[in-house]
């Protein structure tokens, strides 16, 4: 069963799964049909996927999503004791598909952005895999002006205090050890929050949207997962992430800009679900400016330390 209030009914599979728009994915109350990866953990807007792939009910479906006209599918956070998931998640779009099976043992390498996310509305089928129809799932916008001069205001607010800890962090990252040091090494080197800031002349230092993540491609094949390099590329089906070339309105990039620091400020599974069912980003402008103001308190009192 799915939190709120929608239950898992197995019905036929669908043979041809419905063509997707990327116009009903991005517009609350239109309807589009969605393939489901069902994931242990919760995966955020702004973030890039990649996975390997061995269960045969997925390869198949992502055969399909990478055929399909919109290369869209879902993915929902799973409790696999209660056999429930959740009817919010992560709306995908797939960039790569890497054909990288080995002797014995069959291997899809999967690479997708996380470009929004979805409300299942219905389950149409759960075997193979889940098959659920959709709409698309977004923040409320303000409802008066002067809401929309708040949260601007919140907004630059967050984004001074970011630049202010993450100033701080470089000086004295390696002064730092455990979890904050990693997760203020993750935070300097994120590009979603500059890409998604405030901040025009940040924007502008950034490039478009990547297609894919480069760096964990990169492991990937340092682990030998991607196979013979010399049929790497007759492997490999790419495609270019049409999101990327998709008009952002304001709302929409503080909206991103509100995930974007979700992701890289380390916040619990169960905190980032939660703020991927709000629809404020006030709120998780507020999540996140609760994170930086604690990781300022920190960073100010080992400052103190090593300078006396």
């Amino acid at each position: 069963m799915l939190r709120g209030g929608v239950e898992v009914a197995p019905t036929e599979l669908l043979t041809v799964i419905a063509q997707q728009q990327q116009a009903a994915a991005h517009t609350t109350g239109r309807s589009f049909v969605l393939p489901l990866l069902v994931f242990p953990l919760p995966e955020l807007p702004t973030e890039t996927l990649t996975l390997p792939v061995q269960e045969d009910c997925y390869r198949r479906m992502f055969s399909l999503v990478d055929r399909s006209a919109s290369r869209l599918f879902g993915v929902a956070l799973a409790d696999a004791a209660s056999e429930s998931m959740e009817s919010v998640g992560a709306l995908c779009e797939l960039t790569h598909l890497v054909r990288a099976d080995q002797p014995g043992q069959p291997l899809l390498l999967v690479n997708a952005r996380v470009v929004g996310r979805f409300q299942t509305t219905d389950v149409l089928c759960s075997e193979p895999f889940v098959t659920v129809l959709a709409e698309g799932y977004s923040d409320r916008a303000p409802s008066d002006e002067y809401e929309a001069l708040q949260l601007a205001a919140q907004e630059q607010r967050v984004w001074h205090e970011l630049l202010q800890v993450l100033s701080l962090g470089d000086k004295l990252i390696d002064l730092l050890t455990g979890r904050l040091a990693a997760r203020l090494g993750d935070a300097l080197e994120n590009e979603e929050l500059l890409r998604w800031s405030p901040s025009q002349e940040a924007r502008s230092a950034v490039h478009a949207a990547p297609s894919s993540d480069t760096a964990m491609l990169a492991q990937v094949q340092a682990l030998g997962l991607l196979g013979d390099p010399d049929t790497l590329e007759e492997r490999t089906t790419e495609h270019l992430c049409q999101d990327a070339l998709r008009p952002v309105a304001e709302d929409e990039r503080r909206e991103r800009f509100s995930f974007a620091l979700a992701s890289a400020l380390g916040l619990s599974a169960q905190a980032q679900q939660n703020l991927l069912y709000s629809q404020s980003t006030a709120e998780r402008l507020h999540a996140a400016e609760e994170v930086l103001l604690e990781w300022r308190s920190r960073l100010a009192a080992c400052k103190s330390l090593h300078d006396l």
